[in-house]
């Protein structure tokens, strides 16, 4: 069984690569993608918009998470709890470095970053944080991590956004 992932990389698209990126991201360094086509649209008009240059581009993947599954080391978030919370703190704040080829989970969007903030901070203790963010409602992301992961994504098309 596989299911479409949509992702907002514009350049590359039918080869996708792992970048380093600009600044610290939930997951840490890889190619990002989701199942929301609404979170696609959203990243690639951001990015569009910090670019300033081209369109926005929604590229179009298939992913076949049982059989990436069988020979891929995966780590899955099903919600924003105390370990994905650490994970997340750990990928934005230090050298952290993971060896899971692809993780699944909740996005930290802009709305959860000052509790973020006030968890690395002291501020919100670890239950206070997690209360704090379950509200949220957090699409997922999934983040290519290895070269070997890049391997189950199969670009099928691409289309415009309206920005």
């Amino acid at each position: 069984m596989s299911c479409d992932s949509l992702s907002w990389k514009q350049h590359g698209a039918d080869r996708p690569a792992i970048r380093k990126p600009s600044r610290p991201l939930d997951f840490g360094e890889g190619f990002y993608t989701t199942f929301s086509r609404e979170q696609a649209c959203r990243w690639s008009s951001k990015v569009f918009e910090r670019r300033n240059d081209g369109s926005p581009i929604l590229n179009i993947y298939e992913y076949d998470r049982f059989e990436a599954a069988e020979k891929l080391k995966i780590r899955t978030f099903e919600k924003p709890d105390a370990e994905w919370l650490r994970f997340v703190i750990s990928n934005r704040t230090s050298d952290f470095f993971h060896d899971f080829d692809i993780v699944e989970g909740p996005v930290a969007n802009d709305t959860m970053y000052s509790v973020l903030i006030g968890f690395e901070n002291g501020i919100f203790s670890l239950d206070e944080a997690i209360s704090r963010l379950k509200p949220e409602s957090l699409t997922d992301q999934v983040l290519f991590h290895t070269p070997a992961s890049l391997g189950y994504l199969k670009f099928t098309g691409f289309e415009e956004v309206s920005p």
